[in-house]
């Protein structure tokens, strides 16, 4: 992680005062598409008893907007949504998770019109949900909680106006979720915490509403 910080500032400080693809006042919509693979690890806060981690994979679907405060810093806000994949697709059993975070990105400043390479850290508020599989009583889980997003994006604009592009990202993710309780109709309920690691990569179309290149 030091390298990868020192290699963004030594870039940004060689390259200040050429033009490039992203710039002071760009506003630039992205949607993305990907495969996450999370290590959680489940805690039974009622019975105190902590599970070992488990590995879950997630369809994930990132939604962001940024904003060029300078020509090589963004402020951004993200939606994400997970939709966790199950093992018996037979079943009623559902996992998914939405995420609403803000934070600023690194745009390393290049010379060059057609590629912006993007360094994000955001963080924000995650919920997760999970309705049991086949269960009789409606049983469900429902935890509100924090996430810490890590990206590395670069992007390719392959349109005449320079406006509109595809980029590939992967994505270093940490989530905690602190408050989760596990709820049935018939007046049940559990504590529990989940928290954990992830790592996620895919493809995003985006496009920058600022002016031609």
């Amino acid at each position: 992680m030091k390298k990868f910080v020192a290699f963004f500032i030594a870039a940004c400080i060689g390259s200040l005062g050429y033009t490039q693809s992203f710039r002071k006042g760009d506003v630039v919509v992205g949607l993305g598409g990907g495969l996450s693979i999370y290590r959680y690890q489940f805690t039974d806060v009622t019975n105190n008893i902590v599970n070992p981690r488990d590995t879950s994979g997630a369809w994930s679907f990132p939604i962001g907007v940024e904003y060029g405060i300078t020509n090589w810093l963004s402020g951004n806000f993200t939606f994400n949504y997970n939709n966790y994949i199950e093992g018996d697709s037979a079943t009623n059993e559902n996992a998914k998770g939405i995420d609403f975070l803000i934070g600023v990105g690194l745009h390393v400043p290049w010379q060059l019109k057609k590629f912006d390479l993007c360094a994000k850290v955001e963080y924000g508020m995650s919920r997760f949900s999970y309705t049991f599989a086949n269960a009789n009583n409606n049983a469900e889980a429902k935890a509100l909680g924090s996430a810490l997003f890590i990206t590395l994006n670069p992007r390719f604009y392959f349109s005449k106006s320079s406006r509109l592009g595809m980029g590939f990202w992967y994505r270093y993710s940490m989530y905690n979720y602190k408050n989760g309780a596990t709820t049935d109709n018939l007046g049940n309920e559990a504590k529990f915490k989940l928290d954990g690691p992830g790592n996620s990569f895919g493809l995003n179309l985006f496009y920058n509403i600022h002016g031609e290149r």
